[in-house]
C-alpha cells in the first residue's frame, strides 16, 4: 500500500543539499527504476545527517515524482530526472496508483516530455475522489503548463469533473479512459484522449482461442470497472462472430484484489462449472486473479493447456504463475508517449488542434497456457 507522505516542512539549506545528493545518485544511475533506496536511517547515517532530515529530503523527492514512499517497503525510484536543461514544459501526470499498472504510463509521459528538455511531476489519487481532485488544485497552483490525466471511471462519468478539465487553461489529455459520448455530449466533448483498445483485446484473445482450435470458451472477469466492460463487449462480439459457446462458464464478479482467499474461493467454484459444462478455454481478464485459476485447475485434475486453456488481459499481476501465461498486453508506455506528443503539438498550435481520440491496440504474448 501506498503510504501517503507528510506535508513537507519548509526546506531548510541542509534539506535541500540532502535532496540535491540524492537526486543526483538517482540520475547517475546509483538506484535504478523501481529499485528500493536504503532505509531512512542507513542513508542518515552514509551521509552523515539526521533521519528527520533524510525524510524531508525524500519527500521533496516525492513531490518531484522521483520516488514513492511505500508503507512497510521503503521508498521506491520510480523516475530520473532529465540531465538536460530545462528548456520545455513542466508537465503534471495523475494516475489512480503508482505502483500498480500506471508506471509504464508515467515513464512513456516522462520520455517524450524530458526528450524536449521539459520536466514531468507525477502524482497519484490513490483511488479516491478528494485525492483526486486535491492534485488537480495543486496542479493548478503550482503553475504546471500541461495535464496528462488518468481519471478514476465515476469522476469522468460526471458532468462537472469533465466540465472542470475542460474549462482549465492548460493543455490536458485524458489518459486510458474514453469521455462518454453518449446523447448530446458526443459533440460537446473537448478533450483529447488517448486509451488502450481493451475492447480489441477482448476481440483478440477469442480468435486466438478459436484459431488454437477451442470451441467452448469461458470468461472470469471483474465488472464495472474503467476497463472489464469494453473487453467483454469484445469478447461477446468475437464469441457471436465465431460461434463460440458460452453461457455458465462466463462469470463476472466485483471483488477486491487484496482479499486473495475470497478470490480462490470464487474461482474454486468457477473451475466446477467448467469441468461440468466441457469449457475447453478460459479468458481471465485481471492478471491478478489468473494465479488463482491456474491452482484451482491443477487442483481439480484439469491440465493446461491439454484440458484448458488459458489466456489473460494484461500481464502485470504480482502473482506468481506455475506456467507462462499467453497474454493480451496493453503498451500502457505508448499510451504515455502518443498522450505526451498531443500535449506538446497543443502547447504549440493552441487551438489550432483538433480534439484527438486514439486507440492503442495492445499486444499478444505468447505462453505456454494456449
Amino acid at each position: 500500500m501506498t503510504a501517503t507522505p507528510p506535508p513537507p516542512s519548509p526546506a531548510g539549506p541542509l534539506t535541500r543539499q540532502v535532496a540535491a545528493r540524492l537526486r543526483q545518485q538517482v540520475r547517475g544511475g546509483s538506484w535504478p527504476h523501481l529499485s528500493r533506496l536504503p532505509p531512512d536511517a542507513d542513508l542518515a547515517r552514509h551521509l552523515g545527517v539526521g533521519t528527520n532530515t533524510v525524510r524531508r529530503a525524500l519527500t521533496l523527492l516525492h513531490t518531484e515524482g522521483l520516488v514513492e514512499r511505500r508503507r512497510g517497503s521503503g521508498t521506491v525510484v520510480l523516475g530520473q530526472p532529465s540531465s538536460i536543461e530545462q528548456t520545455g514544459p513542466r508537465v503534471g501526470v495523475l494516475v489512480p496508483s503508482l505502483t500498480r499498472y500506471f508506471p509504464p504510463l508515467v515513464r512513456g509521459v516522462r520520455d517524450v516530455v524530458e526528450a524536449g528538455g521539459g520536466t514531468v511531476v507525477a502524482r497519484p489519487s490513490d483511488h479516491g475522489a478528494a485525492q483526486e481532485s486535491a492534485v488537480l488544485d495543486d496542479f493548478c497552483s503550482s503553475g504546471l503548463e500541461a495535464m496528462v490525466v488518468v481519471p478514476l471511471t465515476p469522476s469522468l462519468a460526471t458532468p462537472q469533473f469533465r466540465d472542470r478539465l475542460e474549462s482549465l487553461e492548460v493543455p490536458v489529455v485524458v489518459a486510458e479512459r474514453l469521455p462518454p459520448v453518449s446523447g448530446a455530449e458526443r459533440g460537446d466533448s473537448r478533450l483529447s484522449c488517448v486509451v488502450s483498445d481493451v475492447r480489441r483485446g477482448g476481440l483478440m484473445a477469442v480468435h486466438h482461442l478459436v484459431r488454437a482450435g477451442r470451441s467452448r470458451i469461458g470468461l472470469l472477469s471483474s465488472r464495472d470497472t474503467a476497463t472489464s466492460e469494453d473487453f467483454h463487449s469484445g469478447f461477446t462480439q468475437a464469441a457471436h462472430d465465431l460461434g463460440v459457446a458460452v453461457g455458465q462458464a462466463t462469470l463476472r464478479w466485483r471483488y477486491d484484489w487484496r482479499r486473495p482467499q475470497q478470490i480462490r474461493r470464487t474461482v474454486r467454484g468457477y473451475v466446477s462449472t467448467l469441468v461440468q459444462t466441457g469449457t475447453d478455454a478460459v479468458v481471465c481478464f485481471d492478471s491478478t486473479v489468473v494465479s488463482a485459476l491456474l491452482r484451482e485447475l491443477e487442483a481439480a485434475g484439469c491440465r493446461v493447456p491439454d484440458d484448458v486453456a488459458v489466456i489473460t488481459y494484461d500481464e502485470e499481476g504480482g502473482h506468481p504463475t506455475p506456467i507462462p501465461v499467453t497474454a493480451v498486453v496493453p503498451d500502457r508506455g505508448e499510451v504515455g508517449r502518443l498522450a505526451a506528443h498531443v500535449l506538446l503539438r497543443q502547447l504549440d498550435r493552441g487551438i489550432q488542434i483538433p480534439v484527438t481520440q486514439t486507440l492503442v491496440s495492445p499486444d499478444l504474448v505468447l505462453g505456454a497456457s494456449t
